[in-house]
């Protein structure tokens, strides 16, 4: 009987490890129907930058310096609607919605990202994201590129002149 039990067994996983997997349409988000990404770099137990940046699929791009940025407060630049579909494009492409929600922090000590995408009436945000997938790095770094900020050994630079101060930052 045992022996019965244990033939039955093995025909069963043998006929589900060959079962076809189950199809699902391609859901692929259409780029037009993104409205807006955007990423917060968060603060961390030190004296992390703390800022953030918007991308519109108007062209508009909004930077929030927070804290430990030497440009501190809101400006914006308009970077094209061609720039701004590209990185729109980008997002979609990965399919950003299929990312879990948070990620474990490995190390407490680390600044947070999250990356945020408006889809229509729809919004995903990603906490952690650094320590998700390797697409969730390259798609912090299209958008962190849009500030063109520099790095030197003084440390990290402001905004250059094309982007227009808005506003000061108020803490929500």
């Amino acid at each position: 009987m045992k022996k019965l039990a244990f033939i039955v067994l093995l025909l069963s996983l043998g006929s589900a490890a060959t079962a076809q997997p189950k199809k699902t349409a391609n859901h692929t988000p259409d780029p037009g129907n993104l409205t807006s990404v955007s990423i917060y770099h968060t603060a961390c137990f030190g004296r992390c930058p703390e800022y953030k940046i918007e991308i519109n699929k108007n062209g508009m791009a909004t930077y929030s310096g927070i804290r430990f940025v030497p440009d501190s407060g809101i400006y914006t630049k308009n970077i094209g609607k061609k720039a701004a579909t590209a990185i729109l494009a980008s997002f979609a492409r990965f399919n950003w919605d299929t990312f879990p929600n948070r990620y474990e922090a490995m190390i407490e000590d680390l600044p947070g990202l999250i990356i945020t995408v408006n889809y229509g009436k729809k919004t995903k945000s990603i906490q952690n994201a650094h320590f998700g997938p390797k697409t969730l790095n390259a798609l912090r770094k299209k958008l962190d590129d849009v500030i063109e900020r520099k790095l030197d050994e003084s440390g990290l630079q402001p905004v250059d002149k094309s982007w227009r101060r808005t506003g000061n930052y108020k803490y929500e």
